[in-house]
């Protein structure tokens, strides 16, 4: 951890300070998140409770102040078990996740750090992942597995400092292309967005009479959609979450109104299923 060690003299010395804890003003956490781009779900104070409380995760709330004290930059981390994506969609996920997460820890974050002075951007960034990096040393973390915002509108030498940040400590780097629609345009350009031959197809699917429904609380759409997300996943070989352990979670995200889920129906049949969570 040299190189991290290096990094937060050098941001110390530009009067900024890194405070890392376990609790946090949730609401205040998110009100800070909604001000920037960056600024996605799997970063919110509501995310991490939902980790705590059905993955068995910590979350850590990692703050950068600047020398009056105001937050420059924020970043959700959290310790818990490894491979718990898969582990936790098993029968025996609720016994093992507890304790993987406390004999061989893992830190995990997605879409972050998020920084909310433009000037200062570089430095506050560096203090941030410095400081989790070391957090997660300190914890005894066996590996962090961290996922940039590098949907968020950034110039080209932004990138490469960031790429630089994470790959000099010894992240490997697994490259991905985020999908990004920008909502503020008229629907007709976003339909005129679609390439020809998705909008083929969807002329097609109306033709024949598939229905796009919204599950709510349907008891019948909710097995559908299950029945869907279940049979994807074994077509895949992947594991996939029991149905009660997914009414769980729409639940939990449908009761704070950030959460729709839709099904398509043909002749009352299930073909397709997605759900978005904003």
């Amino acid at each position: 951890m040299d190189l991290v060690m290096e990094l937060k003299r050098s941001t110390v010395a530009k009067d900024l300070c890194v405070d890392i804890a376990e609790t946090t003003d949730r609401d205040l956490w998110d009100q800070r998140l909604r001000t920037v781009a960056a600024g996605s779900y799997r970063q919110s104070a509501m995310f991490g409770q939902y980790q705590t409380e059905h993955c068995c995760e910590q979350s850590l709330f990692i703050r950068a102040l600047d020398g009056e004290g105001q937050v420059v930059g924020q970043l959700l981390a959290r310790i818990g078990a490894p491979f718990s994506w898969g582990i936790r969609r098993r029968f025996f996920g609720g016994l093992v996740l507890p304790l993987l997460a406390r004999w061989s820890p893992c830190m995990y974050w997605g879409d972050g750090p998020v920084v909310f002075q433009r000037e200062s951007a570089k430095a506050i960034y560096e203090a941030l992942v410095c400081g989790a990096l070391e957090e997660a040393s300190r914890r005894g973390c066996i590996g962090v597995e961290a996922w940039p915002a590098f949907y968020a509108e950034q110039e080209a030498v932004d990138r490469e400092w960031q790429y630089q940040l994470f790959t000099e400590p010894g992240f490997k780097v697994a490259a991905g292309t985020p999908l990004v629609v920008d909502l503020r345009k008229e629907e007709e350009a976003l339909w005129q967005a679609v390439r020809k031959e998705g909008r083929t197809k969807v002329r097609k699917a109306l033709k024949q009479g598939v229905e796009i429904k919204e599950v709510g609380d349907d008891e019948t759409l909710c097995k559908q959609a299950h029945s869907i997300i279940r049979e994807t996943a074994m077509r895949n070989n992947v594991a996939f979450l029991p149905e009660e352990a997914m009414r769980r979670a729409w639940r939990f995200h449908g009761s704070r109104g950030v959460f729709r889920a839709f099904i398509a129906l043909h002749e009352g049949h299930p073909i397709a299923y997605q759900h978005v969570t904003f």
